[in-house]
């Protein structure tokens, strides 16, 4: 019932659990929830295709703004469930888009074999193999999503012959790589990745 009631895959969501029910420390909550939520998307999608998928995203979305944003955090609520489902899923949908399937991969198991091998596997060790995937250190990126009760807002204005990205939250900026398209007066579209480390940037 695709926009009607929102889409599931409870059996994929719990089977997910398997891979990262003995994770450790204080958002352990969110690596199981998170997960197994992240995991339920990639079923929608494979069994009813990406409308279903970006359904299902947008729910998660919109619970997560109408019941988490700005009151709860990760690492501050450890035991809520709600922004550990919504939230949570989130934050692996991002390592996942950042990386590509196969590092985004790798870094995962590399995640559960410190599980399956009883090693303390938190939300720090998850970011280690996330930024050993990478090639390149991803905490100042990941943190925030942890810690911080607020996500981004992010804001494009056009000045002149300039477009000024900014962060207008009343939070510390966010490490934040994004994907900026600017439709001209003549209909064409001009792409540019951008990187917002700072309150903004031209």
């Amino acid at each position: 019932e695709s926009g009607i009631r929102g889409p599931s895959a409870v059996f994929g969501h719990e089977v997910s659990h398997a891979w990262t029910m003995n994770a450790t420390g204080p958002a352990s909550n969110m690596l199981r929830e998170g997960w197994a939520t992240f995991s339920e998307a990639l079923v929608l999608r494979d069994e009813h295709g990406p409308d279903v998928e970006a359904d299902f995203w947008n729910r998660l979305r919109n619970g997560y703004i109408l019941g988490s944003e700005g009151r709860l955090s990760i690492l501050g609520n450890p035991d809520n469930g709600g922004v550990h489902y919504s939230k949570g899923a989130w934050i692996f949908h991002m390592f996942d888009l950042m990386l590509g399937d196969s590092a985004f991969d790798r870094g995962m198991r590399e995640y559960i074999e410190q599980q399956a091998e009883a090693r303390p596997a938190g939300y720090a060790e998850l970011i280690a193999a996330m930024s050993h995937a990478a090639g390149r250190d991803l905490t100042s990126f990941a943190m925030p999503w942890f810690s911080e009760k607020k996500i981004p807002d992010v804001r494009a204005d056009v000045v002149g012959r300039r477009v000024v990205v900014s962060q207008v939250q009343d939070t510390p900026p966010f490490d934040l790589p994004l994907e900026l398209a600017l439709v001209t007066a003549r209909g064409t579209t001009v792409r540019r990745s951008i990187h917002l480390r700072t309150r903004a940037d031209t």
